[in-house]
């Protein structure tokens, strides 16, 4: 970790413990008789998360953050995924502020624990898994009826031995009320400063006991609604930074700009000069100018969800109890994007030749001269009185003549509305089991989980590409305008001008949107069996008997993705590759089993002495069979300090998407854009054998450099999917750690664990990006794998990356985590009943992604941006060295006042790991925005107990309305890192529970 990050955290840990050192004057003043007051507190025997065996709370070896009810309810955050995001463990992944640009998510919020990956955490609901809503394992987790969670338990660290797959990174644990009796009604909702970004929701529980109180049920439904925001609606984020030598990302204006081939022509950083252009208002000229995102880019999607639960368990007797979960949710969620462009990509429209052969494909356009939109301006440019007619092609654009005109059009169709992926999703599973005591010792859990996920995606504003040709090519026929090839009542496009064209003409463009659909079926059964019990009675160690867990578990996976028949043609105006049908399953057979050893107990520094073990073999039908074990310690000192810590090795089998994902192209545009380095090999020292070696020109620029701009890639494709070939993945994590609870501050605990993860041949893809600087600056070497992802024309022109999943040499993480909890009751001198504090957070000492084993070691930790620091589907990301949350709650009998202090450390652009000057558009150089100071918001709110039965509550967040740091235009989505600063601003929230 960088020196300045270590400085950070010790000056805010230092504060927070000069804070502690001064509380024992307030634990003097405690109630005596609670746990707090010196007693010594109850110790429960429960399942812990991280274990199958029952375990005291005071013994649990992995390293398990509880979050609860009210504390989620203090946030005053409606999406619990949003809560959980504000700590350490997590970094940015799908969610309310998704980057309009990520399309793919649909509106799913998803967890990213360590950074490691969605793949890599595993979700559960009461211990068991919840249902996948994508290929590759990630679950919304707003299909959890957030009104029922009672905690949610965070471990980190690993636990494929315990849970199998997917828990690599580590394991979120949604316990909810599963037994409950009476009525409660939940609303909260919220709305920012300005009046906009606002979201409620509407919950309602019952539940009843039945024959004397053997049985309850228990049923709820929620309706949660989210309001969009969109960029337009914040001042700050309008203007865009240029980073030096870059361009900002724009696009053609409305109006739109014509350039007849026959005078296209191109000089080292020159454009060709439009023949005619409309300015935004429509005043024809020879300029149309360009426009840039930020109009058209939503910050939040509007999203809406509804959730139906009803929980059952009937204790039939000591040794069965019957019990099952039902939960149904149907999320509506738009995602938005920029108009569709008639060049078909989102760059400026240069023409770009090489020996006279037109290397880009732009919208060629046919224009006849009896184009009855055609003005008498217009004419007069291209049919000049005295001066030589433009129209040189016959009518069919085939050959010579004096009836139309090819032309390149530069122009976003603002007629046919911005992109939207309109997504529904239901999901819904089914529990049904039985538990018991077979035995005072031995107890056991039979189960049977099925659930399923289908997601259909209607796409909205992609215009058809053949159908844009066949409606600009118009002329007049009797007087009215008329396509020339009137066939399938074809409606002739007025192009000519900004939002000429009629909604008649709109309409046709835009086709059959029901032709343009996806639709994404997941499956998933568990069978599960577990027992666990301990030696009571048979035998016992020094420290007591010996706990044990066995099981096995049987799952089975199915997935398939249906398109329309337009996304296979690809006949759309909006950039896409081509897309593939899918269908796929696998099954997994486990067998597992865990011990619990008490080697000493009340001995001189030995109060308790655990030690942990567990061992799992997996069965995969696609990847063979492979095993897990933990190895754990748990050695208690004496009441005041605990000592713990665990070695774990974790392998994750390919999932559905990563080893079946049909291989789809998808265009690559914006800032995910490579440089071609053999456009200037000598710029970039690269050898230029090396270049033609790959395919490209012997000549050297053949893409034209703007001053200091770099080459970038346009028109290419990255052929995304899965592949067979893949093998699972595994690696190892590492835990240590303390508990301390001094008896002279009662009420106070500090933990305190260091983590390291490592996973070797970790599945994942190499961006485009990546490529290009791994082939042509760090390998160079023409017969490598990686160069051989990247595909050249016969011109030289790269077009295709081969960006399908593999298995790369090396993904570790480590860093430390810390919580600070102190609870007392106030003395009689100060106001107030108690006080709370708690502080959390961690640091993160290094991130590092090998992509191949000659790749140099890159740690992103403390740094921000793309590449080695992203992953898939999150775009740019910051990785801070430092941060966390202290909260600190004081109570007055039935008022509770909450503050909140969030801290996010600073972080710097991302160093690359070669020299210059083989740098691209994130070289320190070039970056606008080289540092993000550390980031501070405060939120305040408040809870008041009416009566027993209705409780109020409101919370400010961002008080000081802080906005978020503003980037450069290579470093950034959508203008700034919207998943880890807040992009809403000071708003205002308020929740009721009303219990009847």
């Amino acid at each position: 970790m960088k020196l300045r990050n270590h400085k950070q955290a010790l000056i805010l840990t230092a504060s927070t413990m000069a804070l502690v050192v001064g509380l024992p004057a307030l634990a003097q003043a405690q109630d005596s008789g609670s746990a707090a007051g010196g007693q010594t507190p109850q110790v429960e025997t429960v399942i812990v998360t991280g274990s199958r065996i029952q375990t005291a709370t005071n013994r649990a070896i992995s390293p398990v953050r509880v979050i609860g009810a009210e504390d989620i309810r203090a946030t005053g955050l409606i999406d619990i995924d949003e809560v959980l995001k504000q700590q350490n463990q997590f970094l940015p992944s799908n969610g309310a502020t998704t980057n309009p640009t990520l399309l793919e998510s649909h509106g799913a919020s998803t967890l990213d624990m360590r950074g490691l990956g969605q793949n890599r955490t595993l979700v559960l609901v009461n211990g068991q898994r919840v249902t996948p809503n994508g290929f590759r394992n990630s679950a919304d987790v707003n299909t959890i009826p957030s009104a029922l969670i009672a905690r949610v338990e965070t471990l980190t660290g690993g636990a494929a031995a315990v849970y199998g797959a997917d828990a690599v990174a580590g394991v979120t644990n949604y316990i909810l009320r599963d037994r409950y009796e009476g009525v409660e009604v939940a609303i909260s909702g919220g709305i920012s400063e300005q009046g906009d970004a606002e979201n409620y929701s509407v919950g309602i529980t019952a539940g009843k006991n039945f024959f004397d109180d053997r049985a309850n049920i228990v049923v709820h439904a929620s309706y949660a609604d989210r309001g969009d925001l969109k960029r337009t609606d914040r001042a700050w984020a309008l203007p865009e930074v240029n980073d030096a030598g870059q361009f900002i990302q724009t696009f053609p204006t409305a109006g739109g700009a014509f350039t007849r081939w026959a005078n296209a022509t191109t000089a080292p950083g020159g454009a060709a000069a439009p023949t005619f252009a409309f300015g935004a208002d429509g005043t024809l000229g020879t300029t149309a100018g360009t426009q840039a995102f930020s109009q058209f880019e939503a910050f939040q999607n509007p999203n809406d969800r509804t959730n139906y639960a009803v929980f059952g368990n009937f204790k039939l007797a000591k040794w069965a109890e019957f019990y099952g979960r039902g939960t149904y949710s149907l999320i509506n969620n738009t995602s938005q994007q920029v108009p569709v462009r008639s060049n078909g990509n989102g760059a400026a429209v240069l023409p770009v030749t090489a020996g006279g052969a037109n290397l880009i494909t732009q919208a060629d356009v046919l224009i006849q001269r009896t184009n009855p939109f055609l003005t008498p301006a217009i004419l007069s440019i291209l049919n000049p009185t005295g001066g030589t007619s433009l129209f040189n092609l016959n009518a069919a654009g085939t050959g010579p003549g004096t009836d139309a005109a090819r032309f390149r059009v530069a122009k976003t169709l603002l007629e046919l509305g911005p992109i939207r992926d309109e997504t529904e999703r239901t999901s819904h599973q089914l529990v049904l089991g039985v538990r018991g005591e077979l035995t005072d010792t031995i107890r056991y859990d039979l189960s049977y989980v099925t659930g399923k996920s289908i997601e259909e995606v209607q796409r909205i504003g992609w215009g058809s590409w053949s159908r844009f040709l066949q409606a600009t090519n118009a002329t007049t026929v009797g007087g009215q305008p008329a396509c020339v090839d009137p066939s399938g009542g074809c409606v002739p496009f007025n192009l000519f001008g900004p939002s000429a064209a009629s909604a008649a003409a709109v309409a046709w463009i835009n086709g059959n949107t029901s032709e343009l659909f996806n639709k994404r079926n997941r499956h998933q059964d568990i069978l599960s069996l577990n027992i666990s019990g301990d030696t009571t009675g048979f035998f016992s160690l020094p420290g007591g008997p010996i706990g044990w867990a066995i099981g096995a578990e049987r799952r089975e996976e199915f997935g398939n993705s249906v398109f329309g028949p337009r996304a296979f043609t690809r006949d759309t105006l909006h950039t896409q590759g081509a897309r593939a049908n899918l269908v796929a399953d696998f099954e997994l057979t486990e067998y597992y089993g865990e011990l619990r050893l008490p080697v000493l107990a009340d001995k001189a520094f030995f109060k308790q002495f655990d030690v942990e073990a567990a061992g799992r073999w997996s069965d995969h039908s696609r990847s063979g069979d492979y095993d897990t074990w933990k190895l754990g310690v748990n050695w208690a000192v004496n009441d005041t300090l605990r000592l713990r810590g665990s070695k774990q090795t974790v392998v994750r089998g390919p999932n559905i998407g990563e080893f079946f994902g049909a291989a789809v192209e998808a265009p690559i545009t914006g800032t995910g854009r490579p440089t071609d380095y053999c456009s200037d090999p000598a710029r970039f020292n690269v050898p230029t054998s090396l270049c033609q070696a790959l395919g490209a020109p012997s000549t050297p620029g053949y893409i034209p450099v703007v001053g200091t701009g770099l080459p970038l890639i346009d028109n290419a494709v990255a052929v995304q999917g899965g592949g067979e070939a893949i093998k699972p993945e595994s690696g190892e994590t590492y835990t240590y750690g303390f508990v301390l609870t001094p008896q002279f501050v009662p009420g106070l605990s500090i933990v305190v664990d260091y983590y390291n993860i490592q996973i070797d041949d970790a599945i994942g893809s190499i961006t485009p990006i990546q490529l290009m600087d791994s082939c042509y600056l760090v390998l160079q070497d023409p017969n490598s794998a990686l160069c051989r992802k990247i595909t050249r024309d016969s011109n030289g022109r790269v077009v295709k990356f081969d960006q399908r999943d593999t298995n790369l040499t090396l993904l570790k993480t480590s860093g430390i985590d810390f919580s600070i909890y102190y609870n007392a009751k106030l003395p009689e001198a100060l106001p107030g009943d108690r006080i709370n504090i708690s502080f959390q957070g961690g640091t993160v000492d290094s991130f590092v992604r090998l992509l191949f084993p000659a790749d140099n070691l890159f740690d992103c930790a403390g740094d921000f941006g793309g590449g080695a620091c992203s992953d898939a589907g999150t775009g740019i990301r910051a990785i801070p060295a430092f941060r966390s949350n202290l909260a600190v709650a004081w109570t007055d009998g039935p008022l509770t006042i909450r503050g909140a202090w969030r801290y996010q450390g600073q972080v710097d652009a991302l160093i690359k790991r070669v020299p210059e000057p083989q740098w691209r558009n994130v070289a320190p150089n070039l970056n606008a925005v080289q540092h993000i100071d550390a980031w501070d918001y405060f939120d305040l709110g408040f809870s008041y107990r009416i009566n027993d039965n209705l409780r109020i509550g409101g919370t400010v967040i961002n008080v000081f309305d802080k906005d978020p740091p503003i980037l450069g235009s290579a470093q950034q989505d959508a203008n700034t890192l919207p998943n880890q600063y807040d992009i809403i601003g000071r708003r205002y929230a308020i929740n009721l529970v009303w219990k009847m």
